[in-house]
C-alpha cells in the first residue's frame, strides 16, 4: 500500500471500533473495485458513517463506471484488416490483409507467455508462417504500425 494513503489511514482511524473498521474496509474495497460510485460512497458520508470517512480517503482512486469518458469509442464493431486461417493450425497458418493495410506495418507473434515468436514484414496480401518450431497452444500476433502502434491484434491455436 501506498505510503502516503497508509499513513491518511492511520491518522483517520485511530479510536474507531472493530466493527467500525470493518465497515471502512468493505467501503474501500467497494469503491476501489468500481463496485460503488462516487455518489453511492457520497450519501455514505452524508450519513456519517465510519465506513464513509475510510471510503473517502480512497474516493479519487476508485473507479467510476458511471462517468467514463467515451469519447473516444467509436460505434459499430472494429473494423478487422487480419483473417487468420486455419484457426487452429497444424502445421502453417495464413495471415491475409485488407488492402488498408500499410506497406510499412509489421506483424508480430508472440507465445502465451509474451515470448516473441516472429516479427514479419508485410509483403503481399497473404502470409505463410510454417509452425515447425512453435509447440501446442495460444499464441497472439499483432499488426503495429512503423512507429510501432499497435493497429489490431487476434490470437491463434497450434495444434500440432
Amino acid at each position: 500500500m501506498d505510503k502516503i494513503l497508509l499513513s491518511k489511514l492511520r491518522r483517520r482511524l485511530t479510536g474507531y471500533t472493530l466493527s467500525a473498521f470493518i465497515a471502512a474496509v468493505v467501503a474501500a474495497f467497494l469503491l476501489l473495485t468500481g463496485s460503488m460510485n462516487r455518489a453511492a460512497a457520497a450519501s455514505l458520508h452524508a450519513t456519517g458513517s465510519n465506513a464513509s470517512r475510510f471510503a473517502s480517503i480512497y474516493s479519487p482512486y476508485a473507479i467510476d463506471p458511471f462517468n467514463m469518458d467515451l469519447s473516444d469509442v467509436t460505434e459499430g464493431v472494429a473494423e478487422k484488416h487480419i483473417t487468420c486461417y486455419p484457426n487452429p493450425a497444424i502445421s502453417y497458418i495464413n495471415f491475409k490483409f485488407d488492402k488498408s493495410v500499410p506497406k510499412d506495418a509489421r506483424l508480430f507473434v508472440f507465445s502465451f507467455t509474451g515470448k516473441k515468436m516472429e516479427e514479419l514484414t508485410i509483403t503481399g496480401q497473404i502470409l505463410k508462417i510454417t509452425l515447425d518450431k512453435y509447440y501446442r497452444g495460444l499464441y497472439v500476433y499483432q499488426l503495429r504500425s512503423a512507429g510501432g502502434a499497435i493497429l489490431e491484434s487476434g490470437k491463434f491455436q497450434v495444434k500440432n
